[in-house]
């Protein structure tokens, strides 16, 4: 959770109650001169009461999970289409990893022969090839989509289907 207020009562030594602000608390307890003392602060719930914790000195760890609530809509869409692979990529980078963890069975394992393992080499399922696209107009008209006016949009994974297109009044 994050707060924009950097300002907090303390006791001091002389057991004074006063206020002062996050960036001066690191800087005359902990020793730690803030760069960016106006950014907000994450805030750490716990059964003693509330921490703060300036967001220049927090890291998150490799393979912290983050949850998709706690992520913009355009860190999603950046984390899908990161992760998005045509298949005969998928295909290929887990050639690549499973050569690399030498787990393609060009040697032998002795915990895989132990516990009797085997990794086959190729995957093969069943498919079928679907058929063409089309168009529904008004009053249940299809029209299949011409090939040759449709062009690949942006991503290489969808398409823009560039048909003209003539308005009349519908009602007859």
């Amino acid at each position: 959770m994050l707060i924009k207020c950097g300002w907090f009562d303390v006791v001091g030594k002389d057991q004074q109650k006063k206020k002062i602000s996050v960036a001066e608390y690191f800087k005359t307890n902990v020793g730690i001169a803030l760069k960016f003392a106006r950014l907000p602060l994450i805030i750490e719930r716990c059964e003693s009461g509330e921490n703060y914790y300036p967001m220049e000195l927090l890291v998150v760890c490799e393979n912290q999970r983050v949850k998709q609530t706690q992520q913009s809509s355009e860190q999603i869409q950046a984390m899908i289409s990161a992760c998005a692979a045509l298949p005969s990529d998928r295909k290929r980078q887990t050639s690549i990893m499973t050569q690399a963890l030498k787990l393609d069975g060009a040697t032998k394992n002795r915990w895989f022969d132990e516990y009797n393992v085997k990794i086959t080499k190729n995957l093969a399922l069943e498919g079928r090839v679907l058929p063409s696209p089309q168009i529904e107009y008004g009053r249940n008209v299809k029209t299949p989509v011409n090939p040759e006016r449709v062009s690949p949009n942006n991503n290489s994974l969808g398409f823009v289907c560039l048909i003209p297109v003539e308005c009349s009044n519908l009602e007859t």
